[in-house]
């Protein structure tokens, strides 16, 4: 199977949606991906997948019960105590550390978008009837960045590694990706719309203000200005959040303005 030509966007935005919903009580976003057949999944996998909304909330409570810690003693059903005030301000109820430090803002934003782009994929393979060996496979999450242009509108720009498998003739190659996804807050959840998903190579260069900005000058855009919306011009509002798989400072920056979305 020919590869497809750097730059040329494979996005179908006008597919079925992903969404996030936001478990406050976890410090946890979870995403939920509407498939053509008209099933949910989840991101991470509870199982499924699901006929309703209904079935995804009953599967993400159970998602959630399972990972608590048992040896927190938030997670063993006691009288509420001073000890358990202490302890649910140190920790989240799977044990992780509530944490403000740089590298652990990079270390969760980075978590976060490799299960936004598990589900890209995902859709991706869907849109494009990709299955077995044809199908794309995430692989590594490099960079990823916010930009907001507006109070309610983000656009994340990512760039991931895909593989294929192994009955495929490029199978083992890791192949270079970007995509922009367009967020809109509606309510209390997210929803996601793909407006580029397509193969770049490491010596592409389109320019993107809102990354440059950033300081992530490593991340790769389409050459072609047509093939993504955020960032082209200095717009008035930008936030900016990001991570990256490169050891330079600059470049590891995560950073959020105090006026940030």
């Amino acid at each position: 199977m020919a590869s497809t030509p750097s730059g040329n966007c494979l996005a179908s935005p006008s597919g079925p949606g992903i969404w996030q919903r936001e478990r406050q009580d976890w410090g946890f976003g979870y995403y939920i991906r509407l498939d053509l057949k008209g099933s949910f999944h989840t991101y991470p996998n509870a199982g499924g997948p699901f006929k309703s909304l209904e079935e995804v909330d009953k599967a993400m409570d159970r998602y959630f019960h399972q990972h608590r810690d048992p040896k927190l003693l938030m997670n063993k059903g006691g009288v509420p105590s001073r000890e358990i005030s202490i302890e649910k301000a140190r920790y989240w109820p799977d044990g992780r550390r509530k944490k403000l430090s740089r590298s652990y803002i990079i270390k969760q934003f980075h978590n976060q978008m490799r299960r936004l782009l598990q589900a890209l994929v995902d859709k991706h393979n869907e849109d494009h009837s990709l299955s077995g060996d044809l199908a794309y496979e995430l692989k590594d999450v490099l960079h990823a960045t916010t930009i907001c242009e507006g109070r309610t509108t983000c656009y994340y720009h990512l760039n991931f590694t895909v593989t294929k498998g192994a009955g495929d003739s490029n199978s083992g190659i890791e192949n270079l990706f970007f995509a922009e996804v367009k967020c809109v807050l509606q309510g209390k959840e997210e929803e996601f719309s793909v407006t580029c998903f397509c193969p770049v190579e490491s010596t592409d260069n389109g320019y993107c203000y809102g990354c440059t900005m950033h300081r992530d000058v490593n991340m790769k855009h389409p050459i072609s200005a047509d093939a993504y919306l955020a960032g082209q011009v200095k717009a008035g509002y930008y936030c900016y959040e990001g991570c990256s798989s490169d050891s330079d400072d600059e470049n590891m920056e995560a950073k959020k303005e105090k006026d940030g979305c």
